[in-house]
């Protein structure tokens, strides 16, 4: 069933992705403790509060309400299962092409394709049975109602953390938006300053005057990062890392040469946060940064109106899968890329229901996607090669795109990109934020999910003139 968005519905979607709320499917049947239940672990010494027992803390009768809530094996069980048979299609498709590439002869590569072809089935019907077990196992409502009360206290934490009481003597990390590389690169970069303050409880200041893409600031594009503490005082000294942690101004840590150590990298939330995480979201680091992206990318109301528009104009419908194809990642070409969209719908066609198969497909090559809309007419392609020669200027139009692009590629209903690419994981990690678990609804066509900042140039100031 398909839903074209129009106006009001365009404004939702923008509104969703503001708030801290997960975008969350119709309600599957779940199940309500009817009878007195016993709980066999104790692993959890939480559990009587979270789920509401009586007052008395008796490991006795539920209260009728409460939604029934799985164990932690359970869930890591699953996850386990998924992860297994993606990895191992992944490895049996890779050997076997490196075969098929050593030999020519037309029998053995043809014999080889017809085994892969089986297996892909066999992956694509035994994932659908895993997504149906989930939406059946009485589970969901939990998952659901967990995902919202860790998004909101995250956020909550970060609103606490930029509004000081009293910013003259809150203690900051100031983070300069000057590194030399596009909008994906530099947004990477502050998350990861961001993830710095947090971790060291420190208010963060960025300073974007002359910014590449606007030289009036961050402030012109998205709201700022804090309400009340937006300066460092001249008299202040900012210290370099790693300082003291009395240090009242500090920067954060130089960027490490790749496979060096980088002080909080591997980004991972904090320990009480991953031990609940880990129970609903394949992903827990996924998420974590997707809460950064969630309060960094809070649009202005002209940006807003521009992503309610480019929203519309679009006649966005699903199902639609996102497509990134970025020319220096165009590695086995534009059917590399459309094999993976194929196995989706394939996938969603498991039920015996024809769907109308369409993507979203951004590119920086104009060729990318005029020649798909050449290769594969079956398909609804929505893109626009106009604007795609150009994401990479300094231009307030570049950044438009691009944030536009990280936008529809997010809200899409499966992603299929290089992880190699700023862009997609940017898409990937604010897609944790719009659903309970968003960890398994992408296919990248090289890396696996990274969080990365090695490749980030050394900073540089462009002293634009204002416009």
């Amino acid at each position: 069933m398909t839903s074209q968005l129009d106006k009001q519905s365009a404004k939702k979607v923008v509104i969703m992705l503001e708030k801290n709320l997960p975008r969350v499917a119709t309600e599957p049947a779940y199940r309500i403790i009817t009878e007195d239940a016993k709980v066999s672990d104790d692993e959890n010494t939480d559990y009587d509060a979270e789920v509401g027992i009586d007052g008395d803390k008796s490991r006795g009768a539920f209260n009728h309400s409460i939604v029934l809530e799985p164990r932690l094996e359970y869930e890591l069980a699953l996850r386990h299962i998924e992860r297994d048979i993606t990895e191992t299609m992944y490895n049996l498709s890779s050997e076997l092409s490196e075969v098929i590439d050593r030999n020519t002869t037309n029998n053995l590569s043809n014999s080889i394709n017809k085994v892969l072809a089986r297996c892909k089935e066999k992956k694509l019907g035994i994932l659908n049975d895993i997504n149906n077990l989930r939406m059946l196992d009485g589970y969901n409502r939990w998952r659901e109602e967990e995902a919202k009360k860790l998004a909101e206290m995250v956020q909550h934490h970060i609103q606490r953390l930029q509004s000081p009481e009293n910013c003259e003597r809150a203690r900051k990390l100031v983070c300069y938006l000057n590194r030399d590389c596009d909008f994906s690169c530099q947004l990477h970069y502050l998350v990861y300053c961001f993830v710095v303050s947090y971790a060291t409880y420190r208010t963060l200041i960025l300073k974007s005057e002359g910014w590449r893409y606007n030289s009036y600031g961050w402030n012109k594009v998205f709201l700022p990062i804090s309400p009340n503490c937006v300066y460092v005082s001249p008299f202040d000294r900012i210290v370099k890392w790693p300082g003291r942690h009395y240090s009242q101004v500090m920067a954060p840590p130089t960027i490490a040469p790749s496979g060096e150590y980088q002080p909080y990298l591997p980004l991972s939330p904090p320990p009480h946060l991953a031990k609940r995480l880990n129970r609903f979201h394949g992903n827990p680091t996924a998420w974590w940064v997707g809460q950064f992206l969630k309060y960094l990318l809070r649009p202005q109301p002209s940006m807003r109106d521009f992503l309610i528009s480019g929203i519309r104009n679009l006649s966005w419908q699903h199902p639609i899968v996102g497509v990134f194809i970025q020319n220096s990642n165009l590695g086995g070409g534009l059917v590399e890329y459309m094999t993976y969209v194929e196995d989706y719908y394939r996938m969603l066609e498991g039920n015996g229901t024809q769907q109308v198969r369409r993507i979203f497909l951004a590119s920086d090559d104009a060729q990318v996607i005029n020649g798909a809309r050449s290769l594969y007419p079956h398909y609804q392609i929505i893109g626009d090669p106009e604007v795609a020669n150009g994401m990479w200027s300094s231009t307030n139009a570049a950044l438009n795109t691009i944030i536009l692009d990280i936008y529809l590629l997010s809200i899409s209903d499966h992603l299929v990109c290089a992880f190699s690419s700023h862009i997609c994981r940017l898409a990937y990690e604010l897609m944790q934020t719009l659903h309970t678990d968003a960890s398994q609804r992408f296919m990248s066509v090289d890396q696996t999910y990274h969080f990365n900042i090695s490749d980030i140039k050394t900073p540089t100031w462009t002293n634009r003139k204002k416009t």
